[in-house]
């Protein structure tokens, strides 16, 4: 069924969004959703109407880092995945994502 697993898409690239909205509505099995800041992510999940499935979440975004939006999150008691999107592969920054 169309639509059955909402997924929000947070990242300020607008083609790379474009792609994952693209890939992931393919098949019809998800809906994604798209944020390009982290101020509008966190006011689709924690105050908006839908309940996503899963996020996928730049770190660099335009308005913040996406560690600290996924801290917030977790604090807000949101408990979907979190899939972290990155060029970092440095240990600290690793470490960090996983915290």
């Amino acid at each position: 069924m169309a639509g059955d697993r909402p997924i929000l898409i947070v990242d300020d690239d607008r083609a790379l969004r474009a792609m994952l909205v693209e890939q992931l509505g393919v098949d019809g099995e998800f809906e994604p959703f798209e944020a390009d800041t982290s101020t509008d992510a966190e006011a689709r999940v924690v105050g908006g109407d839908t309940r996503f499935d899963a996020l996928i979440l730049d770190v660099g975004l335009p308005d913040g880092d996406g560690r600290d939006l996924c801290s917030r999150l977790r604090r807000h008691g949101v408990k979907v995945p979190i899939i972290m999107l990155t060029g970092s592969d440095q240990e600290a920054d690793v470490v960090r994502g996983l915290d």
